[in-house]
């Protein structure tokens, strides 16, 4: 493996680690705020999130509040 090829791995390594950290924060805030109101899936990777809504819940007016707060949030029944 040359230099290169090593520095990158290990950028790639702390990269992770640090989206790993930023990623918890939001989550453990939408438990903190809502509790079991919203069921957070898909959590490992990324830096977007999927929330499930209660069963009957508007996700287009919910998204239309949470972007009142400064949340980007969009719905998934537009998809």
């Amino acid at each position: 493996m040359t230099v290169v090829r090593r520095h990158f791995a290990r950028h790639i390594r702390q990269m992770r680690m640090l989206y790993m950290h930023r990623r918890r924060a939001p989550i453990k805030a939408i438990h903190m705020q809502m509790g079991d109101m919203l069921e957070v899936i898909g959590a490992e990777a990324g830096m977007h999130l999927v929330a499930l809504l209660p069963l009957g819940a508007n996700d287009v007016a919910v998204s239309r509040q949470v972007v009142q707060k400064g949340i980007s949030a969009i719905p998934l029944s537009i998809c």
